[in-house]
Parts: C-alpha cells; sequence; structure tokens
C-alpha cells in the first residue's frame, strides 16, 4: 500500500500477520508516529492491500 508523498516523508508497510510496522526509506521503525496509520491499516486487512 502506498501513499502520496505530501509531507516530505516516504514510508513502507509491513503486515506480518496481525502485526502492522511502518519504516522510512532508511529502516527507522516510525510505527509510534503514525499509530493512526498502523491502526487504519490493520482494519482494512491484508486483501487490500497491492505490492
Amino acid at each position: 500500500m502506498h501513499e502520496a508523498k505530501f509531507d516530505g516523508y516516504r514510508s513502507q508497510i509491513i503486515i506480518d500477520n496481525d502485526e502492522v510496522r511502518i519504516f522510512t526509506r532508511r529502516g527507522l521503525d516510525w510505527t509510534a508516529k503514525y499509530r493512526d496509520l498502523a491502526a487504519a491499516t490493520k482494519t482494512i486487512g491484508r486483501r487490500e492491500c497491492h505490492h
């Protein structure tokens, strides 16, 4: 899944079973900074995400 880059940050969302993690391009874990996005990703489920 991807989101348009408006704020200057590019990130990658990893879904592994029920765990959602959000990483920067440099590999920093920013899941805590994007809690709402991580929670929303969990609700849509893996079938709705495309690689």
